[in-house]
């Protein structure tokens, strides 16, 4: 990634409780469907970012966490987090997550909270499934069509953005395709999920970083289109949101 680009999205999230949508509820819901799981399970979170989930795996499982993003000042925040909280069972290494450099079957559960879309939910679930000790766990969260009936412009928006972007019906397809048992799904919350933890925090910082970005056009078109993307989701959240997935190899 770019050095200037990079850091402007470090000054856009670092500084906020989450990078993404989700909460503290929302994840150990998703760890309670993961029941047969070794007691100290070999953990791999993927896009770990700041530790939005990271470190609330730590508290809720007694296995050894591997946290991997490509953003090391992201992984520096995420293990200042950790020391605060006493948690010592994760591991940051920076790496990217489409070339994951570890061997085949080496994992008991890969994370991917908030993270996949960077590759696109196919990709990711395809290339990731060798990671996976058999009957393993991917739990992975993802935007989701819930109706295409949108309005075009919202529909002309997220094409945009996340064309690999599916429906709720063509997810499902893929994880069976992939050789997947679904073990549970569920839509996050509006509110903490997406409000509280994301999207006000957000708005609120947003003043911040136009004002340190106001001599450079194409962060300020970045920060129009975050703005723009806050504005869609109070309008047309009943079409699209984030879905949480748990699926078993």
């Amino acid at each position: 990634m770019e050095e200037e680009l990079k850091q402007f999205y470090i000054d856009l999230f670092a500084p906020l409780p989450r990078c993404g949508p989700g909460s503290v509820e929302t994840t150990r819901k998703a760890f309670s469907f993961l029941k047969s799981q070794p007691k100290d399970p070999k953990i791999l979170d993927i896009g770990a970012g700041t530790g939005m989930s990271t470190i609330e795996l730590a508290k809720i499982s007694d296995g050894k966490i591997i946290a991997i993003d490509i953003i090391h000042e992201y992984l520096d925040i995420l293990k200042k987090k950790a020391s605060i909280n006493g948690i010592d069972n994760i591991e940051t290494v920076k790496m990217s997550m489409d070339s994951i450099e570890y061997k085949d079957e080496t994992f008991d559960i890969l994370w991917s909270e908030g993270s996949i879309f960077v590759i696109g939910f196919e990709e990711g679930i395809k290339s990731w499934k060798r990671l996976l000790k058999p009957e393993g766990y991917l739990a992975v969260s993802d935007m989701v069509w819930f109706n295409k009936d949108a309005p075009i412009e919202v529909i002309e928006f997220w094409d945009s953005c996340y064309p690999q972007m599916l429906e709720l019906n063509e997810a499902i397809e893929m994880i069976k395709k992939y050789g997947y048992n679904l073990i549970a799904n569920f839509k996050f919350q509006e509110d903490p999920d997406w409000w509280e933890n994301l999207y006000i925090p957000l708005e609120n910082h947003l003043p911040e970083v136009k004002k340190k970005y106001s001599h450079k056009k194409e962060f300020l078109a970045e920060i129009e289109f975050t703005e723009q993307e806050i504005n869609f989701f109070k309008k047309y959240s009943n079409f699209y949101g984030y879905m949480f997935y748990i699926m078993q190899k």
